[in-house]
């Protein structure tokens, strides 16, 4: 018994752990809901609420601050003397917002794909697609006025779609895109002066075979070392495959790209759980149709095989979503459209599962109060607010024929967690320090494009670490769940004596 304790991994023991409370406190949380509600899935999602009523919009995006404040954006198109815009709304102590266009195009047919990050000054930063790849900022507390918003500066040379944006925690941002026609690589780019210079954007990877890319994705973890993700396609139709690169010296150099899936896959998504492990998830379509998924344990130099997820649903419906919440657990949101899968045979839908270590939970229905078979919902984006209520947005297209199918809908719905929320904390505003009555306007970035340097896939230093705030709810939850912790403990011990008998 002695060496069986002895050969024990405490931070299995604390992972297993945590997620067997977790999984007590949610079904615990879920006996006291009505059974209908039970009927939905592992939470209890509000009913959608529609929020550009009176506006065009589409591919919404979603980010929480300190304070609990929700931001909202949407992009739109432009077309019979309207221009193209982001529009705008937050959510402030349960009232929400009226919608306002924040940004014109500046492309006046085309204002899409918006992506915000928040960072530690108070600032807002927003990328979108408009012909071209933008950028602006505002301070958090103004985002709401079109005038604190700082002119769009163009980071792409040219045409470019699917921007992402993620800032580290020294406040340096980094964008990644996709170009469009002329040279179709995966860009990358960064400020380290929170938006106000651009460096020149180098290359993360050309596609291979003649191809070109598609879809990417940017993940930085805490030792910031960047991720990025990619689809690629030679014919226009279907897309032929997954690719994954890094970077361990802020962008300078990437690693070579790796296929994750040879095959018609496109729309990959990364995301990091609790435990600090890389995650990626894509749709499959023709032959290959599917949602499927992977993960890394080691910082994206080994991948576990590739598991194939709700069979039966498909759809090139747009990005997946992750977030992690205030007891470490990641929580994902997809579109799938499925002919037998869903009560009604729909184009798309919105599901939500929580990872739970080793597996996917059953799956929410979000989008069930609207559904049917005219509207195909897709684009979801997470938002997790204060570690504890999820907040999720997404895109419907209208199919019925006197909606001549056009993206006009943004709906919005949340659920809350059975786990303690994490104190609010205010935001600082990035003005308040400075003598300037005005944010600064961003320089432009160069028009000189470096071309990447390849290098083997360097060894990295040190494993992601973990989300923080797990060992801060384990008190609450224990006294949340009560009797429940006994059971769980037998259980827990029981998976940690089977470990270790197979030592022997």
């Amino acid at each position: 018994m002695n060496a069986m304790w002895h050969n024990l991994n405490i931070s299995w023991i604390a992972s297993a752990w945590r997620r067997a409370v977790y999984a007590a406190v949610v079904l615990l949380s879920l006996w006291s809901c009505p059974l209908d509600v039970r009927a939905q899935g592992p939470l209890p999602w509000s009913d959608p609420l529609l929020l550009n009523e009176g506006t065009e919009g589409n591919s919404p995006a979603i980010v929480a601050d300190s304070s609990g404040t929700v931001h909202v954006f949407w992009g739109s198109y432009g077309g019979d003397g309207v221009s193209a815009a982001i529009f705008y709304r937050r959510l402030q102590d349960g009232v929400w917002s009226e919608p306002v266009d924040i940004i014109v195009g500046p492309d006046t047919q085309r204002a899409v794909l918006p992506q915000a990050v928040i960072d530690a000054q108070g600032w807002l930063h927003l990328v979108w697609d408009s012909n071209g790849v933008f950028y602006s900022r505002a301070p958090v507390a103004t985002a709401g006025s079109a005038r604190a918003w700082t002119v769009p500066v163009r980071l792409s040379e040219a045409q470019a779609t699917t921007p992402d944006i993620a800032v580290d925690d020294e406040g340096r941002l980094h964008v990644v895109y996709v170009d469009m026609f002329v040279s179709p690589f995966v860009r990358y780019t960064s400020s380290e002066d929170a938006g106000t210079n651009w460096m020149s954007p180098v290359a993360v990877s050309a596609p291979q075979d003649k191809a070109y890319a598609l879809n990417a994705r940017l993940l930085v973890d805490r030792q910031r070392t960047l991720h990025v993700i990619w689809s690629e396609s030679i014919e226009p139709f279907p897309p032929s495959g997954i690719y994954y690169a890094r970077s361990t010296d802020l962008g300078q150099t990437w690693t070579a790209p790796f296929e994750l899936a040879a095959g018609g896959y496109s729309w990959g998504s990364i995301g990091m759980d609790g435990e600090g492990m890389l995650h990626v998830f894509w749709t499959g379509t023709a032959d290959w149709v599917g949602k499927y998924h992977t993960w890394s344990p080691d910082g994206g130099q080994n991948w576990q095989p590739v598991e194939r997820l709700w069979p039966g649903t498909g759809g090139m419906l747009g990005f997946a979503d992750m977030a992690v919440d205030g007891a470490g657990i990641m929580h994902l949101v997809s579109a799938a459209g499925s002919g037998t899968f869903f009560p009604v045979a729909t184009q798309g839908e919105i599901l939500h599962v929580m990872w739970l270590g080793d597996h996917w939970s059953a799956p929410s229905h979000i989008s069930l109060p609207t559904m049917n078979s005219f509207r195909e919902h897709s684009f979801p984006q997470i938002g997790i607010e204060r570690g504890k209520t999820v907040h999720v947005v997404w895109t419907m297209l209208n199919q019925d024929p006197q909606n001549q199918g056009q993206y006009e809908h943004v709906w919005y719905a949340s659920a809350l967690l059975p786990i303690p929320e994490l104190p609010a904390a205010a935001v600082p505003d990035p003005l308040a320090a400075t003598a300037v009555a005005s944010a600064p306007t961003p320089t432009p970035a160069s028009t000189q494009v470096t071309e990447p340097t390849r290098t083997t896939p360097p060894p990295l230093t040190a494993s992601p670490s973990a989300a923080p705030a797990s060992t801060s709810s384990l008190p609450a939850l224990v006294l949340a769940v009560g009797p429940a912790l006994a059971l769980v403990a037998a259980v827990v011990l029981r998976q940690l004596i089977t470990r270790n008998s197979r030592r022997w």
